[in-house]
């Protein structure tokens, strides 16, 4: 058995996605809540095509898409989805404008990448009704926020484009 502590392996991916910077992440096997976590060692950008640039500084630490293990195999973290993950992971991380931009992003960036609709559209739910980050709680509370939320995602979905 290696010594998970030491044993450090780089990954360099190259996407040509031309609004997502080259990606340079590495990890030291350090793991939160029985997520691997991966640091960037270069900053990353984003450059929204709605939202403008982003940048993620090098250092930032991120576990990519936070997806239940049970679902992994529907909605892989290190598939086309992963760069919107890291972005997503850094402005909820920072509470960076409000909870429903960094969800805007989110699902802008998987569109970009090439995530399937009906995948999107799930991962975007997930995040939407699940995710918190570190945004203050909504003056009546998450339960009436997500009724809300879910009435106003539904009609955007027979809204035409």
């Amino acid at each position: 058995m290696t010594d998970q502590t030491t044993q450090q392996s780089d990954i360099e991916i190259d996407e040509s996605l031309p609004v997502f910077s080259k990606v340079y992440l590495t990890t030291d096997n350090k793991f939160r809540e029985g997520r691997r976590i991966y640091r960037l060692t270069r900053p990353m950008t984003y450059d929204s095509p709605t939202h403008g640039l982003i940048t993620i500084p090098a250092n930032y630490e991120t576990d990519l898409a936070s997806v239940p293990r049970v679902f992994q195999g529907l909605f892989p973290k290190d598939g086309r989805v992963f760069q919107a993950s890291i972005v997503h992971d850094y402005l909820y991380d920072n509470a960076i404008n409000t909870k429903d931009y960094a969800d805007s992003v989110f699902r802008e960036a998987c569109e970009i990448a090439g995530v399937r609709p009906w995948r999107r559209w799930c991962l975007y739910f997930a995040v939407r009704y699940f995710g918190k980050g570190k945004y203050p709680v909504p003056e009546h509370g998450w339960i009436y926020h997500l009724l809300k939320m879910r009435a106003l995602s539904l009609f955007s979905l027979f809204r035409k484009k």
